[in-house]
């Protein structure tokens, strides 16, 4: 504060805790705080027992948080991975609906030769590679000795130059998964009876 009168301003009174507290004691009839011995409480804080179990408290807290931070983590990460397996199969469903209508569009096809039937297999082929470079592979039923695994029979026909069990041929190809062999969509067949 600046003193305009040209005199000396007072200072202001600074406040002095042993003072405060020995006028305390002095207004209760004591000399000071009570000491260990006069079975007052310690004045050096909690005991080591009471910051031992209060360490054990809060390390046991970060264990129990850090394991179901953990916890979470996986479960995201597995809701994540079943959320995009399953956008996955959906999209491979709707292409395989596409791969079905081109095949059908090549088997009705009268001419086996020329431009539109040659563009029309190089698509065809170009849809197979997208679905094999997303880990979807054809599974192999025509000849092959009838497997419910891979194939769905959808008829029977008599044919005495193949052996009975043997997939005559394919109605819709059958689908897999490249990564697990999970079947995608199973092989619809004619089997000889």
């Amino acid at each position: 504060m600046v003193n305009t009168k040209g005199q000396d301003a007072e200072a202001p009174e600074v406040f002095d805790a042993q003072a405060f507290n020995a006028e305390v004691f002095e207004a209760e009839g004591a000399d000071g705080p009570p000491t260990a011995a006069e079975g007052g409480a310690a004045t050096e804080g909690p005991t080591r027992e009471a910051l031992e179990a209060e360490a054990a408290m809060w390390k046991d807290r970060f264990v129990r948080l850090s394991a179901d931070f953990d916890n979470s983590r996986k479960r995201s990460a597995r809701e994540v991975e079943v959320q995009v397996r399953q956008q996955r199969e959906r999209m491979i469903s709707d292409w395989l609906r596409v791969v079905d209508g081109a095949e059908r569009g090549l088997a009705q096809a009268t001419e086996r030769s020329g431009p539109w039937y040659e563009g029309a297999l190089s698509l065809h082929k170009l849809m197979l590679d997208v679905l094999t470079r997303y880990g979807v592979e054809p599974i192999k039923a025509e000849g092959e000795l009838f497997d419910p695994r891979f194939h769905e029979a959808i008829g029977m026909i008599p044919d005495p130059e193949k052996a009975s069990g043997t997939v005559a041929f394919v109605q819709a190809m059958g689908f897999k998964s490249a990564d697990d062999g999970r079947i995608i969509r199973p092989a619809q067949v004619i089997v000889v009876q």
